[in-house]
């Protein structure tokens, strides 16, 4: 029968819906002209809101309209100028062109007025800092605002140099008298990315305009100003060009893409900080960052995907939020929240750049336009729908795309082709209402379409629900603390979890189709396909795995899904390890206990010699001091390492109560509030309506206590320290389950990628002082409450700690 009404779905729908998918609302894109030219860009020449075209032949440079009429020629004897941008000046009814060329080591720039009149500038002259090279240096963009507040526009220049290195930075012309105001040099060159990249604004409600722009990462060996190359960064300087902040965004090969502005609504300016693009062989996401305006500390950060790869901010969904979204190397478009919560994605077949999100249509409503490594240009609606797709050329190098102001309306630009001459198309986007289909032809659908429609009702009903279903558990697979693998009766996977592929080291590799015992030792396949024929729900397989030095031990389950089989893979490790500890607790409790007693002896003893001998030695004694001191120092940390294991080894089966999370964080955080370091700021937010929990509410602070302990000692003395709760739902074991999350972020200097897998193992420690059982005695009260916890961190940035703690005792654990 589920076939049957799969084939009714799949037949019939449609021939249902194929008149209504010929009249929907889909764009088409629509030549308006196409030419060839050494460079061509965006400028609203009129300052009428409607984008002209400046075009570069050889050394003709034409301004022509959208209909590709020439309203302006600049000429000038040589091909080597190169346009860079209009600026704005009052009392100028257009914009004046700006270009660049190199001369004898000098950097010029021509403005040009509508009356042609040029005014000549000498921006820069050659560093010696690699001779060997061509000197480089270019302009990248320039911008028109009173930064000196004369009441005239001056000049912000972004100058960028190659492998010549310098110079790199702002430099800020007086346009008016004619003279440099002041320049700041940098290693890393401005990013200029496909959206306004820089602002000038006030960051910190003093009254005084800053400029804020992201830098890129070369790393060809440069440096100035104690900002080198090989990381890319988010700076700011006052109106006289001195540092105020800066804050490291990415590695080598990165760039930082923001955008400013009160991204929550909450009356304060924010920096969003993207991390974009990076070397090929970096598998360690990349980052987006909350920066705070006004000092630069990172607010909050996620990293997710691979490689970001453009981003903007709108309100796509119109609820009277601004939402953040971006494209990425792993081929998905993202929507995030003001708070970097996930809100929805899509996922094309490769890489995808988020060009930037407007109102193409005038109606009101932001578009997504994107471009993806095969070459074609897609526009999304705000609810994800394709509503246009264009393939561009089949190159994916030399593409380029420009949004073109026209009115209410927007058109795009695209460039394909090599240099040194690149071929352009302006393009609009108009709606269609037909792909071909003849009238009569609808006519006769739609009359067929309402014969069969009481057939395929059912047929749509379950196949949606299973569909949706799947897409749903599918969704909540991907983020779920475990593997989850889904294979058919072929014993062929159909889906794998990010979780799956990255424990099993299967991260990029294609894995459907292959089959489900890839991920067992080859030793063991033959019990494990045993266990897949018995298929009884409750049966668990046992297996170890091997990665490098570290051995690992995981348990599988089986659970049938409607034709299919899905394997819940959990990595069980930690626990193996906690068993094992707790196996011999007895016996180390008795022998902490031996160690203890004579380590007391020693303390005593040493301090009687200490007596004994001051007497007899007055003012001689002090070398001897040195010596027993020393020793009274280890046998102290001796004893504190004792103290702290038997703690842990004595950790009693939890006493269950009815607790309110919330008050028992806020019961840990009473004794810090009053001694923390002042430049500590603790920032609370707790989910409404969180339910109470089954918990020993002594155990939970001492878990709390813990890693509010280890977060003030990452920030050493700076930073934020954010505690947040919330209400987490989770599919386990085909039902919906309710878990309270409490997630600890700190802003402190991060634990190295190399340790992370390191932290709950017994004595491991990189502090002076530490025992290396902290984390541990905090997993093993997480356990007893049959919860989880999970540590993400990047060195520089910070660490988030995440504990789930089932609503209520009986809750399975995930």
């Amino acid at each position: 029968m589920k076939k049957i009404n799969g084939f009714i779905f799949v037949v019939l729908l449609p021939i249902l819906f194929a008149n209504l998918v010929c009249a929907a609302r889909k764009w088409e894109f629509k030549s308006e002209f196409e030419f060839q030219a050494r460079q061509a860009k965006p400028i609203d020449y009129q300052k009428d809101g409607i984008d002209e075209i400046m075009m570069t032949i050889d050394r003709f440079n034409f301004i022509k309209d959208q209909k590709g009429t020439i309203l302006k020629q600049i000429t000038f004897h040589t091909k080597d100028f190169r346009y860079v941008d209009a600026v704005d000046f009052k009392n100028r009814h257009s914009k004046v062109p700006i270009f660049s060329f190199v001369h004898k080591d000098t950097l010029i720039c021509n403005a040009v007025d509508y009356q042609g009149n040029y005014t000549r500038v000498k921006m820069s002259t050659r560093k010696i800092i690699n001779r060997e090279r061509e000197w480089d240096c270019s302009l990248v963009a320039a911008y028109s605002i009173d930064v000196n507040k004369d009441g005239f526009n001056d000049i912000v220049f972004m100058v960028t140099t190659g492998f010549a290195l310098q110079p790199r930075g702002i430099l800020v012309y007086d346009y008016h008298n004619k003279k440099e105001l002041w320049h700041f040099w940098e290693g890393g060159p401005p990013f200029y990315g496909n959206v306004e990249n820089w602002y000038f604004t006030d960051l910190d409600n003093d009254g005084e305009n800053e400029i804020i722009f992201g830098t890129s990462a070369p790393c060809n060996g440069s440096m100035a100003n104690g900002i080198d190359d090989y990381h890319s960064y988010v700076l700011v300087l006052d109106s006289k060009g001195n540092l105020v902040w800066k804050r490291q965004i990415g590695d080598a090969s990165t760039a930082s893409g923001i955008w400013v502005g009160d991204i929550d609504r909450n009356g304060q300016t924010d920096v969003i900080a993207c991390e974009e693009s990076g070397l090929a062989n970096n598998k360690e996401p990349n980052s987006l960052l909350i920066l705070s305006a006004k000092t630069g500390e990172i607010e909050r950060y996620i990293k997710t995907g691979e490689k970001f790869l453009g981003m903007d901010v709108c309100d796509i969904n119109r609820d009277g939020r601004l939402d953040i979204i971006t494209g990425n190397s792993d081929g998905t478009v993202r929507v995030f929240t003001d708070s970097l919560d996930l809100l929805k994605e899509i996922s094309f077949p490769t890489s995808v750049r988020l060009v930037g999100a407007c109102d193409f249509d005038g109606n009101g409503t932001s578009e997504l336009l994107v471009t993806t490594k095969d070459c074609k240009a897609y526009i999304l609606n705000e609810k994800f729908g394709t509503i246009a797709e264009k393939q561009l050329t089949a190159d994916f190098y030399g593409i380029q795309v420009y949004i073109i102001k026209n009115g209410k309306r927007k058109k795009i630009l695209f460039r394909t082709g090599h240099r040194p001459v690149f071929t352009y198309k302006l393009m609009s986007v108009v709606p269609v209402s037909s792909f071909g289909i003849k009238k009569s032809y609808n006519i006769f659908l739609i009359i067929v379409s309402l014969l069969v429609l009481s057939a395929v009702i059912v047929g749509i009903a379950h196949y949606i629900s299973i569909e949706k279903r799947i897409k749903n558990i599918r969704r909540t697979a991907n983020i779920l603390p475990y593997a989850f693998i889904m294979f058919d009766a072929k014993q062929k996977i159909t889906y794998m979890n990010d979780y799956a592929k990255k424990i099993f080291d299967m991260e990029g590799e294609t894995v459907v189709n292959k089959c489900v015992d890839i991920i067992i030792p080859a030793s063991e396949r033959k019990d494990f396909q045993d266990f897949l024929k018995v298929k009884k729900k409750g049966t668990i397989f046992k297996f170890t795995s091997k990665k490098g030095e570290i051995q690992r031990n995981f348990e599988v389950h089986i659970y049938p899904f409607d034709g299919e089989n899905v394997l819940i893979v959990e990595d069980r490790t930690n626990k193996y390890l906690t068993d094992m500890i707790t196996s011999w607790a007895g016996f180390a409790q008795k022998l902490a206990h031996e160690i203890k007693n004579p380590l007391s002896t020693i303390t005593l003893t040493l301090q009687r010699l200490q007596s004994k001998y001051r007497d007899k030695l007055g003012r001689k004694s002090n070398e001897l001091d040195r010596y027993t001191d020393s020793i009274l120092e280890e046998v102290e940390r001796l004893k504190y390492t004792t103290d702290k294991f038997m703690r842990f080894l004595s950790l009693e089966k939890p006493v269950f109560e009815t607790n309110d999370i919330n008050l028992l964080i806020d019961s840990s955080l009473e004794k810090y509030e009053k001694i923390l370091p002042e430049r500590i700021e603790i920032r609370k937010s707790y989910g409404k309506d969180i339910p109470s929990i089954k918990c020993d509410k002594n155990q939970i602070i001492v878990l709390i206590s813990n890693l509010i302990e280890n977060a003030v000692e990452a920030m050493e003395g700076m930073g934020i320290l954010n505690i947040k709760t919330f209400l987490v739902e989770k599919i386990i074991d085909s039902g919906l389950k309710r878990y309270v999350e409490v997630s600890i972020e700190d802003t402190g200097k991060g634990i190295p990628e190399k340790n992370l897998k390191n932290l709950y193992k017994p004595f491991y420690t990189t502090k002076e002082t530490g025992t290396g059982l902290g984390l541990l005695i905090c997993k093993q009260i997480v356990d007893l409450h049959s919860g989880t916890m999970e540590i993400r961190s990047k060195e520089g940035i910070g660490t988030v700690v995440s504990i789930l703690l089932p609503v209520n005792k009986n809750s399975n654990k995930i």
